[in-house]
């Protein structure tokens, strides 16, 4: 069976969370299928078509349009059109890989009018949602309005002209349904993780990062993009930063979302790494994993990063939405007003983490693994074959 996988962006190496996604719903079909990966690449200066061969049968194929460079890349406009904009350049071999293909998974509702209009009848396209778009939109107040309009049009096509909706969690599915008046079949696929840790391989990270350890203090680690609801999330973490317990509780902030940290009123008790390629010695000398999101859409990447890596994590109940977890069980949900007090009482070992922990890694294992997600997946795609 051939599998065409059409993505808004290049998706390997998984190194971000869209990435993260796109490979992972894959990442167990491709050694029984062949998978195929047309990837646009709309930030790339020059018209460039590239062919990454990931594995056995499993390829990506980069396309970088001439036609995007007229186009413009402020508050990601760029995907907002590519299916007009695929409709005008007619890219060969896309076309080829359509004939070609068993089945279509298109990773955002931007692309997928263009490929539901060329594809054959007989052939089945499953839209993969990411986020409810519509309600994630990034852009000046003035163009708001008009870029969410856009967007949920093109929402509202995929979801109902899709044979299959995969929604990251059953809160997207049902919003879906509600708003779109969608009877379309849905297929629910958690964010997931690929980190399996043991504890031989956490103190080989830890010692990487061991002078960055100070283990008299409890170290607790958030990791975003340059996001506006991270950017709202490192704002509540330095405004607590001050006032929480300064010589014992320590903040460690990773990623591109400390670019927006104002350097000259940082406590002294907050460090703002900035990005790193691999998070896994950072995870290791961390004590806590916390997730103040409170604004946005879709499930947050964090929360199996976390618990696969044995962190104990703390995150406002927002932040757990869309995962199959249980307060007190899997991981502890606060609001905002109560982290500082709960971190407390963690330093001073009044909250059983063991057993949070404990209780964490089997979920990972059961439920947030992307190798159980894509499996699931796989077998969902051969039902619906088989129809």
């Amino acid at each position: 069976m051939n599998l065409l996988q059409v993505s808004p962006y290049p998706a390997w190496p998984p190194d971000f969370g869209g990435a993260q996604r796109v490979h992972g719903l894959v990442s167990e079909v491709h050694p029984e299928w062949t998978v195929t990966r047309f990837a646009l690449n709309l930030s790339s200066p020059r018209s460039v078509d590239q062919t990454i061969e990931i594995a056995d049968d499993y390829i990506e194929y980069r396309y970088s349009p001439s036609i995007a460079g007229i186009i413009p890349d402020a508050v990601n406009l760029r995907r907002l059109w590519p299916s007009p904009m695929l409709h005008v350049v007619r890219h060969r071999q896309l076309r080829k890989y359509v004939r070609t293909a068993d089945l279509i998974q298109v990773e955002h509702p931007g692309l997928f009018p263009y490929l539901h209009r060329i594809k054959p009848d007989e052939t089945p396209i499953v839209y993969s949602s990411h986020n409810i778009e519509s309600e994630r939109v990034q852009a000046p107040e003035i163009i708001r309005p008009a870029i969410r309009w856009r967007l949920s049009k093109l929402e509202r096509y995929a979801v109902k002209n899709a044979d299959i909706v995969i929604t990251v969690s059953e809160e997207e599915r049902d919003w879906y349904r509600n708003e779109y008046s969608s009877d379309s079949s849905y297929h629910v696929a958690y964010n997931g993780t690929n980190v399996r840790i043991d504890s031989d391989s956490r103190e080989i990270n830890r010692d990487e990062l061991a002078h960055h350890n100070n283990s008299d203090k409890l170290s607790c680690i958030f990791v975003g993009s340059d996001y506006e609801p991270n950017n709202r999330a490192v704002n509540e973490i330095v405004s607590w930063s001050d006032h929480i317990d300064g010589d014992s509780i320590e903040f460690l902030i990773i990623g591109s979302v400390c670019s927006d940290i104002d350097e000259t009123e940082i406590p002294s008790n907050l460090k703002p790494v900035g990005y790193v390629e691999d998070l896994s010695p950072w995870y290791a000398i961390s004590d806590v994993g916390i997730n103040p999101v409170h604004t946005g859409s879709g499930s947050n990447t964090k929360i199996p990063e976390f618990l696969a890596h044995g962190l104990p994590t703390v995150t406002t109940p927002f932040g757990a939405s869309g995962f199959p977890v249980e307060d007190g069980y899997h991981l502890l949900e606060r609001p905002l007003s109560e982290f500082p007090a709960t971190l407390r009482a963690i330093n001073k070992g009044t909250i059983d983490t063991d057993q949070l922990r404990h209780h964490a890694l089997e979920i990972v294992e059961e439920k947030l693994h992307w190798s159980q997600i894509s499996r699931n997946v796989l077998e969902m795609y051969k039902g619906l074959l088989s129809e």
